[in-house]
């Protein structure tokens, strides 16, 4: 009955209220990622050094934190599903953990800095303790691979949409509310921010309500006592087994490995773009039609997707994002965006590609659940989504400590009128050659994966066969 509920089409309700919780975690995302650094120097006057230091520290926390907090998810049990009892639960302290993260009293010295890692490592675990029940609940909610990819739909609409407000918006609106103070502005804004974050999860919660799958075996009958048992042993895997579960999920690792160079790749190259059109192409003005281009283009792909997903399966159809944009990337690498035509048509196929891409790198990871369940024996969908987490949060990490790295290596020289040739090298790897050689490598690894996907019927077939409740009397 379980499985006839989950395999049935889910309703606009529940894909309309999923999509808010991951709005939620993108205007989190968003907001630190184009924000955060400019608070922590220019508002609140910390030096770069000790926000960059801040910043790694949280994210070497992360590496205990995610997996910890997929561990939780995976051994917890509720009535109301193991994931939305801590989006019940964590929502609201989410919120009030990133309004205190933009809320920093007038403390001098050590004090400002201790109060402003503590409250950022505590925005991270907040952020945690929901966006990983947030990833695994898709993987709950159907065993359909159609209906998941109609949920990254709307989740996919969900980002873009934040992708188009959040930047545009937020420092106007800073400033309107604080009356040129920015630093109540941010105060202001974070409150307001943070109870959104928290409304949009809570909606998640409430709409998905009896449509997470349930764990807990139904009562057995005599003669099934002993397939029970051996149910019951496979629910006590401690966390032994469930790290080494992951360790010895290659399909995981292949995407995590996807997903930590995408995060590499886009921070470091959204962190120099300013520089690239500044220095290398003398218009920064170009900037807005970056924005419009590589966010405009991301619906197409995102309509068409759960088409391609019946024809071409998660995989290929990843594989397909990444070649999109190597395209792209390799007609600028040969014009040398010389030709502003070559520019722009490089700019679309990286928002074509880089959107779909996003949406179904979830997808493949769903799909790594069902591999390590059948390699394993161990069910522990949250902590592989708990990876596609830190990755997250490790390639934003490496990719902003390097994008302050290279500048200083390389000899650039702030405001200058220009800068040296290998500065503008640097500048046109991070935009143009580094997302060309990232999204190669992805189509290797994908490739690999897609053998695996391949087979996930016959893995699926064999899980449900040691499931089955076999009856005592035609047991061998």
């Amino acid at each position: 009955m379980r499985e006839m509920e989950a395999q049935a089409k889910l309703p606009l309700k529940v894909k309309v209220c999923y999509a808010a919780g991951h709005f939620a975690n993108m205007v989190l995302m968003l907001v630190n990622a184009v924000f955060l650094l400019y608070f922590y120097t220019d508002v609140i006057g910390i030096s770069p050094a000790a926000a960059a230091v801040i910043i790694m520290i949280a994210r070497i926390w992360d590496a205990v934190n995610d997996p910890m907090m997929g561990i939780l998810v995976d051994k917890k049990k509720s009535k109301q599903g193991k994931c939305r009892f801590f989006l019940r639960w964590f929502s609201v302290p989410a919120g009030i953990c990133f309004a205190l993260s933009y809320f920093v009293p007038n403390l001098m010295g050590p004090a400002k800095i201790v109060w402003i890692a503590v409250t950022y490592i505590l925005q991270g675990m907040g952020s945690t303790a929901v966006s990983v029940p947030l990833f695994t609940l898709m993987a709950r909610l159907t065993n359909d691979q159609v209906e998941r990819a109609k949920l990254g739909q709307y989740q996919s609409f969900s980002a873009i949409i934040a992708n188009l407000l959040i930047p545009a918006v937020t420092l106007p609106f800073v400033k309107v509310v604080g009356q040129g103070n920015l630093r109540l502005g941010f105060q202001i804004v974070s409150i307001i921010y943070g109870a959104a974050i928290a409304i949009g999860y809570l909606a998640t919660w409430w709409g998905t309500k009896g449509y997470e799958q349930q764990d807990e075996l139904d009562e057995p009958q005599p003669q099934a006592v002993e397939a029970v048992e051996a149910s019951a042993q496979k629910e006590k895997a401690g966390v032994r087994d469930i790290l080494s579960a992951l360790f010895h999920n290659k399909v995981c690792l292949l995407v995590a490995a996807c997903y930590l160079m995408y995060c590499i790749y886009s921070t470091l190259m959204g962190s120099s773009l300013v520089y690239y059109l500044t220095y290398n192409l003398h218009n920064v003005n170009l900037m807005s039609a970056y924005s419009v281009l590589s966010t405009v283009t991301g619906f197409a792909p995102i309509l068409l997707m759960v088409a391609m997903v019946k024809k071409m399966g998660n995989a290929r159809t990843t594989m397909l994002a990444c070649l999109i944009v190597v395209i792209g990337q390799c007609v600028r690498f040969i014009s040398h965006d010389s030709f502003i035509g070559c520019l722009y048509f490089g700019w679309c196929m990286e928002g074509v590609g880089v959107a779909l891409f996003g949406s179904m790198i979830r997808q493949c990871m769903i799909d790594s659940m069902v591999y390590g369940e059948w390699k394993t024996g161990v069910s522990n969908q949250a902590i592989l989504m708990s990876i596609l987490s830190f990755a997250q949060k490790a390639g934003q990490a490496v990719g902003g400590v390097g994008a302050a790295a290279l500048l200083g290596v390389f000899g650039y020289v702030a405001n200058a009128q220009e800068q040296s040739q290998t500065v503008l090298n640097v500048f046109f790897t991070e935009n143009v050659t580094l997302p060309m050689i990232t999204f190669l490598i992805s189509i290797g690894l994908l490739s690999i994966v897609y053998k695996y996907e391949k087979k996930i019927p016959q893995m699926k077939e064999e899980i449900a066969e040691r499931n089955i409740l076999v009856p005592e009397g035609e047991q061998a």
